[in-house]
C-alpha cells in the first residue's frame, strides 16, 4: 500500500499523513494513523507540521510538494517488518523520514511516532534560543531530535534491544536539510544525474572505523566478510540499541542542507534493502522511464529490488521538489 499526493487536497492530506503515521507493515501496509499511546493522532500531525512550516516561514499558501511511498517486508515475511517510515507535505514544508530496524521494531517505532513533534519542540527551541554553533533553527531541531528519539527510546516504557537507523529530510520551498545516522540512503535526481547526499555510516567507512576505535571498540571481519563494530554490528551510527552501546555507536546525525535549483526535480530516501541491490545508474534509469508520480516512482523502485534479488526489509520514499507532468 502507498501513499501519494494527487488525491484532492482533502484527501491527500489524510492519506498523505495516514501513511506518514502509519508504519509500514507487509507490502506497504499502513495503520490507522494514531501511535501506540494514542497521543499522535492524524489531526495531530497535522497540526504539528503546520506549525514548523509557520517556523521556518515557508508557509505562503504555495501547493504541497507531491510525495508517495513503497515499502514491503520481502522475503521475510509480514512479521518481520522492522522498516518505519513518515512522509507529511503540507503548504510550505514537507517532512519524511525512513527508520530501518533492526533486533526488532520498537526503536523504529518510536521513532516513527517521535519525530515530527520532537522536530517541532526543538526547532521552537532553537528560534527561541539560537545557538551561535548551529548555523540554521533546521539544523539544530535534526540534530537535536536524533538523539533526543534515542534518548527516549531508552527511557521508554515499550524500551528494549532493538535499534534503527536513521534518516530524515525537511523541505521548505528554499532550501533542504538531511540529518543521517546509519546507512540508509538519500539521493537527489538533479538533472542527468542522480547524486547521493549521505554517507553510510559503517564499520567500513575509514572516519567512521577510527571514531569507534578511538572510543576503544575493536572492529573486525565477520565470516560473511562484513566489518562490524566488536564483531556484532555493521553501523556506527544509530538510534537504540541499548547493549552495544559502549562499543562507540552515536546517535548524532551527519547533516547537510541545500538550495534547490531548476535542474532537482526529485529525492529519493530509502533503506538499504533498496541500495544493496539497486545501482544509482539503475535508478536513474527508473527515474527517467516511470509516470511522472511519486507514488508509481516509488512502486517500480520496489518491484526493481524484488526482482534483484533484494531479502531485507525495503521502504521508499519519494518526493517531487518540482511539477514533472
Amino acid at each position: 500500500m502507498a501513499g501519494d499526493e494527487e488525491a484532492p487536497a482533502d484527501e491527500a492530506m489524510v492519506e498523505d499523513a495516514g501513511g506518514a503515521l502509519g508504519a509500514a507493515g507487509a507490502d506497504g501496509a499502513a495503520p490507522a494513523g494514531v501511535s501506540s499511546d494514542g497521543t499522535a493522532a492524524l489531526s495531530d500531525l497535522l497540526q504539528v507540521v503546520d506549525s514548523l512550516a509557520t517556523l521556518a516561514g515557508g508557509n505562503d499558501g504555495g501547493k504541497p510538494l507531491r510525495a508517495g511511498w513503497e515499502a514491503t517486508a520481502g522475503r521475510r515475511g509480514a512479521d518481520r517488518m522492522e522498516d518505519r517510515h513518515v512522509l507529511c507535505a503540507r503548504e510550505g514544508l514537507t517532512i519524511a523520514a525512513v527508520f530501518d530496524g533492526h533486533n526488532g521494531d520498537a526503536c523504529a517505532e518510536y521513532c516513527r511516532t517521535s519525530l515530527p513533534s520532537l522536530l517541532l519542540h526543538h526547532w521552537s527551541q532553537a528560534v527561541k534560543q539560537p545557538s551561535p554553533s548551529s548555523p540554521s533553527p533546521a539544523e539544530a531541531a535534526l540534530h537535536a531530535s536524533f538523539v533526543a528519539m534515542h534518548e527516549g527510546f531508552l527511557r521508554s516504557v515499550t524500551a528494549d534491544d532493538s535499534g534503527c537507523t536513521a534518516l530524515g529530510i525537511v523541505c521548505t520551498p528554499g532550501r533542504v536539510w538531511i540529518a543521517n545516522a546509519g546507512d540508509c540512503q538519500c539521493h537527489l535526481w538533479r538533472g542527468d544525474e542522480l547524486l547521493c547526499l549521505t554517507e553510510e555510516h559503517t564499520a567500513a567507512l575509514p572516519s567512521e572505523r577510527a571514531r569507534v576505535e578511538a572510543a576503544g571498540a575493536e572492529v573486525s571481519a565477520t565470516a560473511d566478510g562484513k566489518l562490524r563494530v566488536g564483531g556484532i554490528i555493521q553501523v556506527t551510527r544509530c538510534i537504540g540499541d541499548r547493549p552495544l552501546r559502549k562499543l562507540g555507536l552515536t546517535s548524532e546525525p551527519q547533516l547537510h542542507s541545500f538550495t534547490p535549483t531548476a535542474d532537482d526535480k526529485a529525492l529519493i530516501l530509502a533503506s538499504d534493502g533498496l541500495w544493496d541491490v539497486m545501482p544509482p545508474a539503475r535508478v536513474l534509469h527508473c527515474c527517467n522511464n516511470t509516470a511522472k508520480s511519486p507514488d508509481m516512482f516509488a512502486k517500480r523502485l520496489l518491484t526493481e529490488a524484488l526482482d534483484r534479488g533484494t531479502d531485507d526489509n525495503t521502504s521508499i520514499v519519494v518526493v517531487f521538489l518540482q511539477d514533472l507532468t
